[in-house]
């Protein structure tokens, strides 16, 4: 699909296949904040969740000779889906706990 100078991205494209499933939940559990009038909290959640991965992203982009790992597309594929399935579940807790919900059995799904 990119020709040869993609061949060594098939790595960070499989890992960002779980992306949609976790922004699915997201925005389903997403969706409950501003029905259940919880809008402060989901905008808390988001900056929290968005000041761990402005860092976290120059860390591991950044060349060594700048306090960085150089940890490339692969690192940051894996980075941004799990920053996305701790942003779901943090949402997911609070929506279930909004809701009287069992937090556990939607984890497990």
């Amino acid at each position: 699909m990119g020709g040869k100078n993609f061949q060594r991205a098939h790595l960070p494209v499989a890992v960002m296949f779980f992306y949609p499933i976790h922004q699915t939940y997201g925005q389903l559990s997403g969706s409950v904040f501003p029905a259940t009038g919880e809008t402060i909290r989901y905008r808390n959640i988001g900056i929290i969740l968005m000041l761990l991965g402005l860092p976290l992203t120059y860390v591991l982009l950044a060349p060594e000779r700048m306090l960085g790992l150089n940890a490339g597309a692969n690192r940051l594929a894996i980075k941004m889906v799990v920053l996305q399935a701790l942003a779901v579940n943090v949402q997911l807790y609070f929506t279930a706990w909004t809701l009287n919900l069992n937090f556990r059995r939607y984890v497990a799904h």
